[in-house]
């Protein structure tokens, strides 16, 4: 082999060739750092003299043989024609050269992407491990290992609402980075839109200025009405309304099964995780125990007194009596075409409230509970 060939691998960077040469070469340089490899030609090397059939004695009398060859007598920088740029690498050392390829790969739209996942939680969890495997590919020195973070996580889905919005929103958006307002005859113009550091269309409004609600609260993100990503948060949100928290008028929450399960309601994903450590048994029993009796205190404070009031039927009303002239609401028809009849035959409750009447019409005996009878007035009362 030429010794050309050997310099070329020396004076460059191991991952350019291939293993079985990349592995020498990188130990060649770890071994000897810091060195400048020069070449020697085949004429000037005093051992090739000894494979060319010369005698003992003309080898005595062959100055190189004894001295060596003459630049080894001159200054180092006097030598630099012995010096090999990377410019003149020869052909031979390219043979070794590691092939690169190229691949392309075609990137599937994301909201076409959002539609072939029916979960939301899978659907953002897939895309937090997409945004990672980006993020990592990268950087090879800071890269995210294990489970995912809640902060990837808000990540993720302020990701897929922001591409949904490009897609569903481009000229909103256009007119709000150029700095324009929005046309007149724009529907979304009432909401007052703006977009954020993220790139995002948020809602402005009268609440930007209400310290107790969260950014997300104050500034939700918009969202098309009819989008696949909307009705799947819509069936995650959906958890009905049971009551209210408090009668504070200043208290705007509603109770949700959601404060059953979290203590909260499910409105965003938690918060970065703190630093936590170890609790005992007893302490985490004491704590549970707490907890249950703070709940219970609030539920019989604040709650339990609201079921007292009745919201309606707050006057109580005598019971109908037999012979009484009533009118029998008839369904899907108008009341001027509704029954008159007169009672005569009542049912009573386990309240000793009567709870369905008899009543005998000019179409014969009809049987109705006594929320589709009106009593009419009787000649004492008018």
């Amino acid at each position: 082999m030429d010794s050309t060939i050997t310099l070329a691998w020396l004076k460059t960077e191991p991952y350019r060739w291939q293993p079985f040469v990349a592995n020498r070469v990188s130990k060649i340089q770890t071994i000897i750092p810091s060195v400048e490899w020069c070449h020697v030609s085949g004429i000037e090397k005093p051992a090739d003299l000894g494979t060319r059939g010369l005698l003992p004695s003309q080898l005595l009398a062959h100055d190189q043989w004894i001295q060596g060859p003459l630049w080894l007598n001159q200054p180092m920088n006097e030598t630099s024609s012995y010096k090999i740029p990377e410019s003149s690498f020869p052909d031979n050392a390219l043979k070794e050269k590691r092939s690169v390829v190229t691949c392309v790969a075609k990137i599937v739209p994301l909201p076409e992407f959002i539609d072939r996942i029916s979960s939301f939680t899978k659907l953002v969890r897939v895309c937090a491990w997409i945004l990672r495997l980006i993020k990592n590919s990268h950087s090879a020195v800071s890269r995210t290992f294990g489970y995912l973070k809640s902060s990837e996580l808000h990540t993720a889905v302020v990701t897929i609402v922001r591409l949904i919005q490009q897609v569903e929103f481009p000229n909103e958006i256009k007119c709000l980075v150029q700095g324009n307002p929005l046309p007149k005859d724009n529907k979304l113009l009432p909401l007052n839109l703006f977009c954020d550091s993220e790139g995002v269309l948020r809602v402005g409004g009268r609440l930007s200025r209400n310290t107790c609600l969260s950014y997300d609260q104050k500034h939700p993100m918009l969202l098309p009405k009819n989008h696949e990503f909307t009705r799947k948060i819509e069936a995650c949100l959906n958890s009905g309304l049971l009551t209210e928290l408090s009668p504070d008028p200043s208290d705007f929450n509603a109770l949700t099964p959601a404060y059953f399960l979290v203590g909260g309601p499910i409105h965003q994903f938690p918060e970065p995780s703190q630093n936590s450590r170890s609790v005992g048994l007893s302490e985490r029993w004491n704590l549970i125990q707490r907890l249950r009796q703070y709940f219970w205190d609030r539920w019989s404070t604040e709650y339990l007194h609201i079921l007292q009031p009745r919201s309606k039927w707050w006057r109580t009303k005598p019971n109908l009596q037999l012979g009484d002239m009533v009118i029998v609401e008839k369904e899907q028809t108008a009341p001027l075409n509704w029954t008159l009849g007169r009672i005569n035959k009542l049912f009573y409750g386990p309240d000793q409230k009567v709870r369905l009447v008899s009543v005998n019409t000019k179409y014969g005996q009809l049987t109705r509970n006594v929320n589709k009878i009106y009593l009419l007035p009787n000649s004492q009362e008018i």
